[in-house]
């Protein structure tokens, strides 16, 4: 099948494409497989239009009728969020943001509106098996697909595991994740007690908290809210930070709230990207890390808070090379489960369902 004769259009969580939601997944694709593809226009017509999560959902009737195949993918378990007061103001916004004004006189739950675009498109792209089948319920052409960070991945020789008497802990993620520091933040202050830790936090310096335009947030504000007393380093994100924190760095943290269902339903993408740079990684429970580590024969899980304290000064007794049989044995993993091969294959696959 030639994709490359097809009139795409894809609707992206940001203008120039450069978001990580973008970069990682469907534009990954298609600059892998050279396919020309513009962002949407309602006005036009195409053979296919792919829809991130933060698409207008009420245009996909109208798209439809046009005889147009959609594909819809969705990072994060939007279905399994019950508040009706976030479900509401997340629909009533993401109007507004599209200039739909008519539509927020009458209030909707942002999931009752991905249901209904669920029932019409021809293939959802999700990144759980517990996602997969909640949508299941709605639509039958359910892929799972996870995120492909090796773009974004820089080649910088390690230079960890040199007998520093520091533990050196890295943690990146966006802005609006650091709310997750609230998992940990008291035992990392407990650990700093016993050794000398060094925190490197790598985010975007300024967010956003809803939908990537209103009230603006200084991530040096809401760290300063957990009241960390490890000696805290804070970056701005960028590929070759990245790269050179890792490299410097003993391991990795992913705290998780564990009563947020929304944060406890997001894929393993972290943990693959962080693995692929060589680093242990400790995260909280959820059902994505736990199947993940299991799959690689590893257990860096911590299932309550006092496990964190145990777990990290468990790690800083290890010798250098069990830590870098750790690290070898993760990198290994996740370049070999979670290849750019597999994952083309993967995206190829669900524009085939739908052709």
């Amino acid at each position: 099948m030639n994709l490359n004769n097809l009139k795409i259009a894809y609707s992206p969580y940001s203008d120039d494409f450069k978001f990580c939601g973008d970069r990682r997944r469907f534009c990954f694709f298609a600059n892998e497989m050279q396919l020309n593809y513009t962002k949407y226009n309602s006005k036009l017509n195409y053979d296919v239009v792919v829809l991130s999560p933060v698409s207008d959902l009420s245009e996909v009737k109208k798209i439809k009728s046009k005889g147009t195949k959609i594909i819809i993918e969705l990072v994060d378990s939007y279905l399994i969020k019950t508040n009706l007061i976030k479900d509401v103001l997340r629909n009533t916004g993401r109007q507004f943001l599209h200039k739909n004004y008519f539509n927020m006189i009458y209030p909707k739950r942002y999931t009752s509106e991905l249901k209904r675009a669920f029932r019409l498109v021809d293939a959802v792209i999700c990144t759980t098996e517990d996602q997969k089948r909640r949508i299941q319920d709605y639509n039958e052409n359910v892929h799972i697909i996870l995120d492909s960070p090796d773009d974004d991945l820089s080649i910088i020789k390690p230079s960890r595991y040199n007998n520093s008497k520091t533990l050196n802990i890295l943690w990146e993620g966006l802005g609006s994740n650091l709310i997750n520091f609230e998992e940990i933040a008291s035992e990392l202050n407990k650990v700093s007690n016993k050794i000398n830790i060094n925190l490197h936090i790598l985010t975007d310096l300024i967010s956003y908290k809803y939908f990537s335009k209103f009230y603006k947030l200084h991530s040096i504000d809401t760290i300063k809210k957990y009241n960390l007393k490890v000696n805290t380093f804070l970056y701005q994100w960028n590929p070759t930070a990245l790269a050179s924190l890792a490299s410097i760095c003993d391991l990795a943290i992913i705290p998780l709230l564990q009563n947020n269902k929304f944060v406890l339903g997001k894929p393993e993408n972290k943990l693959i990207l962080l693995w692929k740079l060589g680093l242990p990684v400790f995260t909280s429970y959820s059902e994505s890390y736990s199947l993940t580590m299991k799959n690689a024969g590893i257990d860096m899980i911590c299932r309550d808070k006092s496990d964190w304290s145990k777990s990290l000064l468990e790690f800083y007794s290890f010798d250098n090379q069990k830590r870098i049989n750790i690290s070898k044995k993760v990198k290994e993993f996740a370049h070999k489960k979670y290849n750019k091969k597999k994952l083309i294959s993967q995206w190829y696959k669900v524009f085939e369902t739908v052709l």
